[in-house]
């Protein structure tokens, strides 16, 4: 982003385009941006409180109600208060896949496609448009990973979806289809997620769950 002005690099051949852009290009938009989150050749961000996506659309990751893919920035839905957006970067067998998350009023909402139940929403469906994710109206952070995801609700860390190599650091072995709390007596200000781990950060000192660690271990101390 500079100064509101989003730009992007890379392919489209994903969009049925020819051109590759080799330098930041600015996007086609009236929009003047505050943040954007880039997922599986799909890109959300918000403006003034307005959420807007754009790329493939085939599992319904760009939240407009329909599985068409967008060339431009498309506005989702009619509110102007969303606060944040996380997309995040995932491929299946049976092709592209993605799933985007954003907070509006304290409200925690996703979409797109949903295995392992990793939208939050209690099933495996996929969504089309933004679905609230289950029971709870605090949250403050959200972050995507591979499959799974988590999340800063009140002074709770929570995380969802799939759980390989233990990156819910939950006490459940299997996946969850909606937010369970970290296995933890800590307060995390910040949540993180990667491929096969997390990571939360807490006062200062940073916490790491997954790749087979149960639950969060300390491995940097803010004395």
């Amino acid at each position: 982003i500079l100064n509101g002005d989003p730009y992007c690099w890379g392919g489209t051949k994903s969009l049925n385009g020819s051109t590759d852009y080799l330098t930041p290009t600015k996007v086609k938009t009236p929009y003047k941006f505050s943040s954007i989150s880039v997922g599986n050749r799909m890109v959300c961000g918000t403006s003034n409180g307005k959420l807007l996506c754009w790329g493939v659309n085939t599992m319904g990751q760009i939240g407009d109600g329909t599985t068409d893919s967008k060339y431009e920035p498309v506005e989702i839905g009619s509110y102007s208060d969303w606060e944040t957006v996380e997309s995040s970067y995932t491929t299946h067998d049976f092709g592209i896949a993605s799933s985007t998350c954003a907070i509006r009023s304290k409200k925690l909402y996703c979409w797109g496609e949903n295995k392992y139940g990793k939208l939050g929403v209690g099933d495996h469906g996929n969504r089309i448009v933004p679905s609230q994710v289950y029971g709870l109206s605090s949250w403050s952070k959200v972050s995507l990973g591979y499959n799974h995801a988590c999340g800063i609700n009140g002074s709770a860390a929570l995380c969802w979806g799939n759980n390989e190599s233990s990156k819910l650091g939950t006490l459940y072995s299997s996946s969850r289809g909606t937010p369970e709390p970290v296995d933890s007596n800590v307060i995390f200000d910040d949540v993180v997620t990667g491929a096969q781990s997390s990571f939360g950060l807490s006062n200062g000192s940073i916490y790491f769950w997954g790749q087979d660690f149960f639950y969060p271990e300390n491995i940097y101390k803010n004395y």
